[in-house]
């Protein structure tokens, strides 16, 4: 029993040592201007005053206890009330002729049609991760904190959420334009409305991606952007992902993409779909070899040879990687754009991130903390909570002040 007891002791002494040891270092790269000076001077005390929950100061920690609470909040959310919101599901018909579920939050007790929606002055749209939806835990705890100020609607991706596809095409880079029609189709809907979009890991690179791809197409009343954890090069997050941890996380998202597959397989290889595209023409006949293959994947990257790239008409992996590398499209970004990494993130590689290009462009801000994992973010010393909503509105803020008043008591303005 003394044992127990001294072990114990060792252990917790351990942890305390290192929860001591792991004081935030922030990494914030900006350029010289108005927007970052006074994002900087805001949020400073937040991110140096960050530190990880006790048990969380791995980044692997961080990242699986935040699906750990994904799993709990689904499992009970027919006994507790989590949230103080329900959703409104709308469907978005893409030019393609691809439906998206598009949720939007209603707080509870309200109306649940459109009026309420009316009521609002500022609409923000998220994205969700690869296979994320609106119900993801992420997601609906920053819904939750956001939905005083914002009109937040969800843009799940094709097939997800719980959507069953309409055409062949699965979630990928080419995504951008799903981003594209609805942020458009947003914009023309509510003209005397400000709209920001929000992407977390994969939702963030598209976003990213439309954002730099026509910035000149960008709506006038589209504010500002804000992408979290987001992958910079498919290929060298592939490499880190794959060859590193038992390519845990590659396996988890296969897994999840061909669950999606084999549930619209009907949609799959229906002939109807590949009428007018000669290349693709054959491909229903090809569908118990294709099968067969994706039976046989093991890694995200043997989905995107057997599938993606058929789909998308590309000839290898490497065409592909190029092609969505996002680097050359940060460079062209024209409206505000904050993105957030940790240095321990499991997935995104640290060397990816293109802060180069990041600094030299005068539209874009970016912080990086030193933990926090894949959008875990979790601090509090005992009970962890997720501390990422703060800088998020406060970028948000800074942009609508700086946009609405060009006076030297700005600064005091946002401060206030």
């Amino acid at each position: 029993m003394k044992f127990i007891y001294g072990f114990g002791l060792v252990v917790c002494s351990y942890l305390l040592f290192k929860y001591k040891q792991k004081k935030q270092r922030l990494l914030l790269v900006h350029s010289n201007n108005r927007l970052s000076r006074l994002f900087y001077l805001i949020n400073s005390k937040f991110f140096e005053s960050f530190r990880p929950s006790l048990f969380l100061f791995s980044g692997h920690a961080q990242t699986v206890v935040l699906e750990l609470l994904h799993i709990l909040m689904t499992f009970f959310k027919n006994v507790f009330n989590f949230y103080n919101f329900n959703y409104r599901r709308e469907i978005f018909t893409l030019s393609d002729g691809c439906t998206l579920a598009v949720d939007c939050a209603n707080k509870k007790n309200t109306n649940s049609d459109k009026s309420q929606q009316n009521e609002y002055k500022k609409i923000l749209i998220i994205f969700p991760g690869v296979t994320s939806s609106s119900e993801d835990y992420y997601i609906k705890s920053l819904v939750e904190d956001f939905l005083d100020e914002f009109d937040c609607r969800v843009l799940n991706a094709r097939g997800i959420g719980g959507l069953k596809l309409t055409t062949p095409k699965l979630i990928s880079t080419e995504c951008y334009k799903d981003v594209a029609e609805y942020i458009l189709r947003t914009s023309e809907e509510n003209k005397d409305k400000n709209i920001f979009g929000l992407g977390f890991s994969f939702g963030g690179m598209l976003l990213a991606r439309y954002l730099g791809e026509e910035p000149e197409k960008v709506p006038e009343n589209f504010l500002a952007g804000c992408g979290l954890c987001y992958p910079n090069c498919l290929e060298q997050s592939k490499n880190y992902g794959e060859f590193h941890f038992n390519g845990l996380y590659s396996k988890a998202v296969l897994k999840n993409l061909k669950q999606i597959f084999f549930d619209n397989i009907d949609v799959m290889f229906d002939k109807k779909h590949y009428e007018n595209n000669q290349k693709l023409i054959t491909l229903p006949e090809k569908k118990d070899q294709i099968l067969k293959e994706l039976k046989e994947c093991k890694l995200l990257s043997d989905f995107d040879k057997v599938w993606t790239l058929r789909i998308l008409d590309y000839d290898n992996l490497s065409q592909y990687y190029h092609e969505s590398k996002l680097e050359k499209y940060i460079a062209r970004i024209e409206v505000p754009f904050f993105s957030m990494f940790t240095e321990d993130d499991p997935i995104i590689p640290f060397n990816s991130i293109p802060f180069k290009t990041l600094q030299n462009n005068p539209n874009t801000v970016t912080a990086v903390t030193q933990t926090g994992g894949h959008l875990g973010f979790f601090t509090g010393v005992v009970i962890p909570q997720r501390e990422i909503d703060q800088p998020i509105k406060t970028f948000f803020k800074t942009v609508e002040i700086l946009k609405d008043t060009s006076n030297c008591m700005c600064d005091d303005k946002v401060l206030s």
